[in-house]
């Protein structure tokens, strides 16, 4: 359920978990389900042992540019728990990037190498599945922990290669980032967005499958 990786100076600890859990004793592919009660011992019990925990959580929905105010409260429970970073993905999106007491939250990290949706026909709330960014993190001898952002652009061959306009994206994540660190990320302003995107992919996705059919 964990893996520990010992490098020079330290121990890191890695956690993975998936919204619905996956098994598969076939292939031997196993991924842990997402519960939050779970994590927090998970992480709790890992620390003990590592000096630092890093988290991978495959959550979150499609094309929505923030995360929700459960997912922000989550997060923000698992670094009060002990971990020092969380790598959030699947909404294909960029989504904001936190800095929350000793740790750091990256609540979606965007698309990479996968096809990129931008539908004229789609909601045009949607955000842009064609531009995002590669994280790299730091860490220093007593926790400290840094980290920069790459700006890379999905080309419809699905390979990312260096964004044309990286300020663009880098300012626009800096925008997200604020939201979520302002706590402006309401119930009602979340749902604002996502229930708009959640109805026009539902039809989409009911259109596809009626085709297939």
């Amino acid at each position: 359920s964990h893996r520990i990786i010992d490098c020079r100076w330290a121990r890191l600890g890695f956690l993975g978990y998936f919204h619905d859990g996956f098994a598969d004793r076939i292939s031997g592919i196993f991924i842990n389900r997402l519960d939050p009660a779970k994590i927090i011992e998970d992480v709790g019990r890992l620390k003990k042992d590592c000096d630092a925990v890093i988290v991978s959580l495959h959550w979150g929905m499609e094309k929505v540019s923030f995360p929700s105010p459960d997912q922000i409260k989550i997060a923000r429970g698992m670094i009060d728990a002990g971990a020092d970073i969380i790598l959030g993905h699947h909404p294909h999106v960029l989504q904001g990037i936190e800095r929350y007491k000793h740790g750091l939250i990256a609540y979606s990290l965007g698309n990479f190498q996968f096809q990129p949706d931008n539908d004229p026909l789609g909601h045009p709330a949607a955000a842009r599945t064609d531009e995002s960014i590669v994280l790299t993190t730091k860490i220093a001898r007593g926790g400290a922990i840094s980290f920069e952002t790459y700006a890379v652009q999905i080309g419809d061959d699905c390979i990312p290669a260096p964004a044309d306009d990286p300020a663009g994206i880098n300012n626009y994540l800096a925008r997200l980032s604020r939201s979520i660190e302002d706590d402006l990320i309401t119930p009602s302003a979340w749902m604002e967005q996502a229930a708009p995107i959640y109805i026009s992919d539902s039809v989409k996705s009911w259109k596809k499958r009626i085709r297939s059919y």
